[in-house]
């Protein structure tokens, strides 16, 4: 994969959210879901496939190699694309369909620029889009394409069960090939209710010769079929997606957190504070900011958004999918987020945590105390090395198996070492307790609010918002599992509901929570305390006599100018 000269677009993907102002994007119409196809070669079969799609009101994405047209009987003619795929995208899949992976630089750069230069002309707008020829990609092409501006490019690896936009849009991979089961696919996507800011997307690909040659055109039609005319999903080829989620990246707050700035040529579609909106193109909006809290006298750190609280919740174990993907339905209702901490051992299908967090559970549950020190570290390893390769994100979190019985003075040194920053226990705080863990070593220990079966989960969280006091932190935890062999789902569904869309609650996973309050212990204040330097790279919010100020990222602020 690219590194640090495509990290921008692996960004642009999946930067659904300005976590300060509590802003969610959305697509188009204020939905969360995107279908789109994705189609190769440019076959004459294309035809009856385009006739399909129009029927059924769908859009799709043909990735076609200008240099092959009308050279067999069996490709269209150049000059057929502009009308015949009109109202859909036209992409490449190089000039004359050859293996990237095995040109020459200068061969590959012409074998790129050949092919747009001719599809432009004949489709009248940029092509922005890439197939790669036999699935073949490597560093180098990706360079390549970024060059040219292609913004994503599709493989033929399946994505299967995940359904977020890729990390890099140049290593796309769509959900399925036709050839898999689709009747299962269109129940699943139909029936899924995710929200909680996350955007998915759903992509069929493959070749129409295939359903000529097969004779199961029936196949794709009754898919459409399927997935037609469904208001909470947003029809779109490959290329309408991926540069809505470019607009959505170059979206800005302004430092004060007052006005959301636009630069684009695109509608914004938003959720904020429980509001659905617009952010027209080329606009500066005013935010509808909550009435600032009384602030306590003295100095001490704020959640983003100079919110006086933070909510996060923590579960365990990944044994029960159905419990894990109805309360993470609960939480995503509520737009609440949650950490969710796993033995990778087990049979798990990580494309439900999308928008939360995974953390390590230990590979196996073994209690740490009666294992030796080397297994504690496979353990932690091997855990981290699979949940990876799923959600591919580092994975810094954990909480022990077994509970405190599991926290010794070795297990916190493999913890460190194996590059976990926080780990929570089972012990918890003592009643009427919000507060964060003090330094390092207690987020190693961190004790949790308390479990949702040990407390009144309603008294509780009426305590924590009735609390003037700041910074809060309210941290509850247990097994989803309990909720489903209780049968009392109602206990945090209540919970969610009285929790929900409060403007001074910032909603954040365990790792969320962390790096902030690590960007906070980073400020670096001047000896009277007059100015603050923020090295972080986030923005940090603080309390300040009574005042919340904001300290952006890699700025000085003076207290004593106003500022």
């Amino acid at each position: 994969m690219l590194k640090k000269l495509l990290w921008s677009l692996a960004i642009m993907a999946t930067a659904t959210t300005i976590e300060a102002a509590n802003i969610h994007f959305t697509y188009p119409g204020w939905k969360y879901k995107a279908l789109t196809f994705s189609y190769d070669d440019g076959a004459l079969d294309d035809r009856k496939l385009v006739e399909i799609f129009n029927r059924y009101n769908m859009k799709a994405t043909f990735n076609v190699s200008a240099g092959r047209a009308g050279t067999k009987d069996y490709f269209l003619k150049l000059d057929e694309y502009a009308e015949l795929y009109k109202g859909h995208e036209i992409a490449s899949h190089g000039f004359k369909h050859l293996n990237m992976c095995k040109l020459s630089d200068e061969e590959l750069e012409k074998e790129i620029r050949e092919d747009l230069i001719s599809l432009e002309k004949v489709a009248g707008y940029p092509i922005r889009g890439f197939a790669y020829p036999y699935g073949a990609y490597d560093d180098r092409v990706e360079k390549v394409l970024a060059k040219y501006g292609i913004i994503y490019a599709r493989t033929v690896e399946p994505a299967g069960k995940r359904l977020v936009p890729p990390f890099n849009p140049l290593e796309f991979h769509p959900q399925t090939h036709h050839r898999g089961d689709l009747p299962l696919l269109a129940e699943k996507y139909r029936n899924y209710k995710g929200w909680g800011g996350v955007l998915t997307m759903c992509t069929v690909w493959g070749h129409s010769y295939e359903f000529g040659r097969q004779n199961n055109w029936e196949v794709i039609e009754n898919f459409c079929r399927e997935m037609a005319n469904l208001p909470d999903i947003w029809y779109a080829t490959n290329g309408e997606i991926f540069s809505y989620l470019e607009a959505c990246r170059q979206v800005r707050m302004t430092l004060d957190g007052e006005h959301l700035i636009n630069p684009t040529a695109t509608t914004i579609y938003y959720w904020c504070n429980g509001k659905f909106e617009t952010l027209p193109p080329t606009s500066v909006k005013e935010l509808e900011v909550a009435p600032a809290p009384d602030l306590p006298a003295g100095r001490y750190m704020l959640f983003p958004g100079g919110k006086r609280q933070a909510l996060t919740l923590s579960y365990d174990d990944g044994n029960d999918m159905a419990s894990d993907a109805k309360l993470i339905g609960i939480f995503n209702k509520n737009h609440l987020k949650g950490t969710f901490n796993v033995n990778a051992m087990r049979d798990i299908d990580y494309s439900i945590y999308d928008g939360h967090e995974v953390a390590t559970h230990g590979y196996s549950h073994a209690l740490f105390r009666t294992i030796p020190f080397d297994r504690i570290v496979s353990d932690i390893y091997r855990d981290r090395a699979i949940i990876e390769s799923h959600v591919k994100y580092p994975v810094r979190g954990h909480a022990y198996p077994n509970g405190n019985a599991a926290i010794s003075p070795e297990s916190i040194t493999v913890l460190k070492g194996c590059g976990i920053v926080y780990a929570r226990g089972t012990d918890v705080r003592l009643s009427g307790d919000f507060s964060l863990p003090a330094d390092e070593d207690e987020w190693l220990m961190w004790r949790q609010t308390a479990h949702h079966s040990e407390v009144d989960l309603m008294a509780l969280g009426k305590e924590f918002k009735t609390r003037k006091d700041a910074p809060l932190l309210c941290a509850v935890w247990g097994h989803s599992w309990e909720f489903a062999r209780k049968n009392n789902w109602e206990t945090i569904e209540q919970f969610a509901e009285l929790m929900a869309d409060d403007p001074d609650i910032w909603y954040a996973t365990n790792i969320e929570i962390y790096d902030y309050w690590q960007a906070v212990e980073h400020l670096q204040w001047s000896t009277d305390g007059s100015f603050v330097h923020n090295p972080s790279a986030q923005p940090v919010y603080y309390a300040v006599d009574g005042k919340a100020i904001v300290i952006p990222s890699g700025k000085t602020v003076f207290i004593n100018a106003g500022n």
